[in-house]
């Protein structure tokens, strides 16, 4: 069975314009983090690189629904590099 980290990893993976997932300024290891937010609810934390092409704020958007929409998450937040 998948963790939510890695289900919101194969969420992003699949968003077109992201070229891979990335941990490399913000240290998350693979590029996802799934953690217990305020109150109990949980956020996702993702960290991408954006495909040549790409309008970056638009892939980022789309990658923090899919990341949310993978785990349940409350919120998410992306880094773009």
């Amino acid at each position: 069975m998948r963790t939510e980290a890695e289900a919101a990893a194969a969420a992003v993976r699949a968003v077109p314009g992201v070229a891979r997932l990335s941990g490399r300024l913000v240290g998350l290891g693979p590029g996802v983090r799934v953690v217990a937010g305020p109150g109990g609810a949980t956020a996702v934390q993702v960290q991408i690189e954006v495909a040549p092409g790409h309008v970056p704020l638009r892939v980022a958007r789309d990658a923090a629904g899919a990341a949310r929409s993978a785990t349940n998450a409350a919120t998410a937040a992306v880094v773009v590099t």
